[in-house]
């Protein structure tokens, strides 16, 4: 006997599996955040995927900012200490992870260049130091925003908000104006000068100011050096 035609046709779409290409909707958020990750990775032309890669660079920055300051105190790095941190902001996908290792990073440098506190208050140095670690990730957020979404100079952004991270942690519970970027030129007789003019705080912003144009330096060289080469090929790290 013949079968009918409904036997003879095939099993409904939907009790079939999905094609291999076939993938969910995305919700709203989803689809807005890879959109500003496409449009990052055209404007930054570089990708941080990996933690170690994220490590390395929150490391440089912690290893060149202790450098700057006493005991050792060689204040020209103080002119591109930050210039890993920043890419690191701008190359990393991820902001809680940027702003977990700029934490951890800000925790790691206060911890190591206040210890001379331990002796007196040992509790105190590590509510202090995690305290002053906060201003790191503050900081973190809205220079990222400006690199990958506004697209705005660090030269122009970094001073701008270091300077004030610095206004604010000299008067807030007190103040703690402790290990400012123009402290590192207490020896440098001939830079220190500008201070008579500008102040503590404008000779910061000249020293955050060259740390974001040495950045945007770097960012600039390796997009070009990556959009010249296929979509495909663009490096994550």
């Amino acid at each position: 006997m013949k079968k009918s035609k409904r036997e003879k046709q095939p099993k409904k779409a939907r009790d079939c599996p999905p094609a291999p290409d076939q993938t969910p909707a995305s919700t709203p958020e989803e689809a807005a955040a890879r959109v500003e990750q496409e449009a990052a990775l055209r404007h930054l032309g570089f990708a941080l995927q990996s933690h170690k890669s994220v490590i390395l660079l929150a490391l440089g920055t912690l290893l060149l900012k202790s450098l700057i300051f006493e005991p050792i105190n060689i204040w020209p790095v103080s002119f591109i200490c930050l210039v890993p941190w920043l890419l690191m902001m701008g190359w990393s996908h991820w902001a809680p992870r940027v702003y977990l290792y700029s934490y951890l990073m800000g925790l790691a440098f206060f911890l190591w260049n206040m210890r001379w506190l331990i002796p007196p208050t040992g509790l105190g140095y590590v509510a202090l130091s995690m305290y002053l670690a906060c201003y790191f990730p503050l900081m973190a957020c809205p220079i990222r925003h400006a690199m990958r979404r506004r697209r705005m100079p660090l030269a122009i952004v970094v001073p701008i908000v270091w300077t004030g991270q610095e206004m604010l942690r000299a008067v807030v519970i007190s103040g703690f104006p402790w290990f400012f970027l123009s402290h590192t030129f207490a020896d440098a007789l001939s830079l220190i000068q500008t201070s008579d003019l500008v102040g503590a705080y404008g000779v910061s912003f000249m020293i955050a100011a060259v740390n974001g144009a040495v950045a945007d330096v770097i960012l600039a060289r390796v997009a070009n050096k990556c959009s010249c080469a296929p979509e495909t090929n663009r490096r994550q790290a």
